[in-house]
């Protein structure tokens, strides 16, 4: 009898053991991902995918940060569009198109349990969207930044703004920003100090008359005055400081567009030749065609060569009635040159203004050019305008000459 109950006790014992070996290997479930978007948590189905590391969120999702998306070629192809940005991936293949140009992604779209999911990572790096994964908690952040963006201006709050950057917002969308919508230094400052780019946007800063906001930039960015944008290669940043722009857009606290005037402006100028930026002659040229010699002599005192040449960019019929303007990007003749006083010349003879005068007299009388550039015909021409305008200075330096 006690050999038996021994046995039974030795067979309780092992299945005994046998059951919590057996509970030791099973399996605990994996914790659920929670995603919160734009500070609110969202309750998602279908679930979110951890796999090797990467993040794959499911295309409903992107509706949740303002993106659309549409499906072809029978579910293999996924176009995304946001903010006129469009990507366009294949399921299981790395090569994509954004924005007409092809990009290799880190990770390819894919399927799983027959649903599309796409690397959460895409959203930051195409479409401006915040990306914070908390592998303690389980955790993925979105934040639209846009929208997120548009409240702050619109309340003036710059620490929801400086929030934003910490999160992960552009900070060089961020400078454009800042000048579309007219916002202080402070503002930029915070762009500049989280790394934003200050030349791919700075010229509109100076297209724009934002004298507080070019100061900064050159103060706290980093310009290089060869470089200006191609929209707006036809002129440098000194000459950008005094020609004009038909149509400078800007925004008000609300986001509604509006059209501002963009006078001349020597502060800006003078800003820009603090730090660095040096007329040449083809601002003065440019000086002399805009028809402001208050211009032209500020590019001469501040760099430009009064018996300097540039490419021939000006042009008169044997009339001298018609008269035709060109930039260097279009010139008929890239080789050919033209020295500013035959550029001055030719502006004055098509239209003797007394601005376009004043550029003629102020290049003869005050820095002596020579006319050995003019033929006597033109010489002639030019004797007849002093006289009619009674131009006694430019007589005599004429005589001379």
């Amino acid at each position: 009898m006690k050999r038996i109950m021994g046995l039974m006790l030795i067979l309780v014992l092992l299945l005994s053991n046998a059951s919590l070996s057996s509970a030791a290997v099973v399996k605990q479930p994996e914790k659920q991902i929670v995603l919160v978007v734009n500070e609110k948590k969202i309750e998602q189905k279908p679930d979110l995918v951890l796999q090797k590391g990467t993040m794959y969120i499911p295309l409903n999702v992107l509706r949740l940060v303002g993106a659309q998306f549409t499906l072809s070629d029978e579910r293999k192809t996924i176009t995304i569009n946001k903010q006129n940005h469009k990507l366009a991936m294949k399921v299981n293949n790395v090569w994509a198109k954004f924005d007409g140009n092809t990009v290799k992604l880190n990770q390819a779209a894919t399927s799983v349990n027959g649903s599309l999911y796409v690397p959460a990572n895409i959203l930051k790096t195409f479409f401006n969207v915040g990306v914070k994964w908390d592998n303690k908690n389980s955790v993925l952040t979105l934040l639209d930044f846009f929208p997120q963006l548009q409240e702050a201006i619109k309340r003036d709050d710059l620490s929801k703004f400086i929030f934003l950057l910490e999160e992960g917002l552009d900070p060089t969308y961020a400078l454009q920003q800042v000048i579309l919508y007219q916002k202080d230094a402070s503002w930029a400052s915070e762009t500049l100090a989280s790394g934003a780019d200050a030349n791919k946007h700075f010229i509109e800063a100076v297209v724009g008359r934002q004298t507080e906001l070019v100061s900064v930039m050159l103060e706290e960015g980093t310009i290089d005055f060869s470089k200006i944008p191609e929209y707006y290669s036809n002129f440098s940043y000194l000459s950008w400081a005094h020609v004009g722009k038909e149509k400078v857009i800007r925004r008000d606290h609300t986001g509604k567009s509006y059209i501002i005037q963009t006078p001349a402006s020597f502060e800006i100028a003078e800003l820009l030749y603090e730090y660095g930026a040096v007329a040449d002659n083809l601002d003065a040229y440019y000086a002399i065609t805009e028809s402001k010699p208050e211009w032209l002599e500020w590019m001469l005192n501040h760099g430009a060569d009064p018996e300097g040449e540039t490419m021939k960019l000006v042009f008169l019929d044997e009339s001298e009635q018609n008269i035709r303007f060109t930039y260097p990007k279009i010139a008929p003749d890239k080789n050919a040159k033209q020295e500013l006083i035959v550029s001055a010349y030719m502006v004055a003879s098509w239209n003797p203004s007394p601005e376009n005068m004043e550029s003629i007299k102020l290049l003869v009388t005050k820095y002596n050019v020579s006319l050995e550039a003019l033929t006597h015909a033109q010489k002639e021409r030019l004797m007849d305008l002093a006289k009619s305008m009674n131009e006694r200075d430019l007589i005599d330096a004429l005589i001379r000459g």
